[in-house]
């Protein structure tokens, strides 16, 4: 079971989903090229593989754990990446660095709202709580 967290960009930025209005526009993060570049700069062994229909997966493993990256590029440039989390604590730190260099916001599922830069552990405890609960413990790094 992973923590699953979207980045996405918006107009403005929101505190929470509530404050999100039901029409929102998004806006592309960036090329193709610059958000690989900055996926590979943050997570530096990240793995590539091949391309289908213009759709991107990678894949990071690492000592603190792994994530995988989904996304497609789209005619206006990627419109949102979706990681895919089985990592500790610390990674969330790389992730809000990810979201910040592509101008966007992070939003994990669950517990269903933007990570806290004040509190970059929080998403992560919150979805480990709900694993917990989920699945009766055990499970991903602590």
């Amino acid at each position: 079971m992973s923590w699953d967290v979207y980045l996405q960009r918006f107009e403005e930025s929101y505190k929470s989903i509530e404050d999100i209005p039901d029409r929102v526009r998004t806006l592309p993060l960036r090329t193709l090229a610059q958000v690989k570049g900055e996926i590979e700069r943050l997570f530096p062994e990240v793995k590539w593989l091949d391309a289908e229909d213009r759709s991107y997966w990678g894949s990071w493993d690492s000592r603190i754990g792994s994530i995988e990256f989904s996304f497609d590029d789209g005619t206006d440039g990627v419109m949102s990446v979706t990681l895919f989390v089985r990592a500790a604590d610390e990674v969330t730190t790389r992730i809000l660095e990810l979201a910040a260099a592509l101008n966007c916001q992070a939003l994990a599922a669950p517990p269903g709202d933007f990570l806290d830069p004040d509190d970059r552990a929080l998403g992560a405890r919150e979805w480990r709580a709900y694993r917990d609960q989920v699945v009766g413990g055990g499970g991903a790094p602590r």
